[in-house]
């Protein structure tokens, strides 16, 4: 006899099986990468509570449903209590090494402060660390951080966003990719 009292028992399920119109909506290409109601949840966070050194970064740019479209820009709307500078990086071949070389891009912004503001950054805003050139495409991209400062520390050191975060964390409203004409 078994824990259940009985030596047979049925399970009943219902069974999903997407079809191809279910697949196709869900896989087609979005502009909008993250409107943040759930919070960073498909990010992880670095040093998410002190507050001159957060970090927010998500793969989702690297998935070719969020993958950048050839002549798009990044576009954050994001609301600051106070005046600051935001660091954007981006890591090529972060995490596939066998696509080419690992490179990292970083692009500053300036923030205004108090009413939510948007921040359009195309690939030509971008640098490498090493070598000072843009990124030839957003194609090759495996992540995306977000940055109250970012530092690298090769091949010498070297700060963005080197001012102290001031006011309280801010609001992130909507990242998504601008189509530029």
């Amino acid at each position: 006899m078994s824990l259940l009292g009985s030596e047979t028992f049925a399970l009943n399920c219902v069974a999903f099986t997407p079809r191809g119109e279910y697949l196709l909506a869900v896989g087609k290409p979005d502009v909008l990468i993250e409107n943040f109601k759930n919070g960073f949840h498909d990010w992880f966070t670095i040093n998410g509570y002190h507050r001159p050194l957060w970090q927010h970064w998500t793969r989702k740019v690297t998935d070719p449903k969020w993958r950048g479209p050839k002549g798009a820009a990044l576009a954050l709307t994001i609301q600051s209590e106070r005046p600051n500078v935001l660091a954007f990086v981006l890591k090529e071949h972060a995490w596939r090494g066998y696509r080419g070389k690992q490179r990292v891009y970083v692009a500053e912004a300036r923030l205004k402060g108090g009413a939510a503001e948007t921040v359009t950054l195309g690939l030509s805003h971008f640098k490498c660390t090493t070598d000072g050139a843009p990124p030839k495409s957003w194609a090759e991209m495996d992540q995306l951080g977000i940055c109250a400062k970012y530092e690298v520390r090769r091949p010498k050191r070297r700060v963005w966003a080197a001012e102290e975060w001031q006011g309280k964390a801010p609001v992130f409203k909507r990242l998504e990719w601008s189509l530029l004409q």
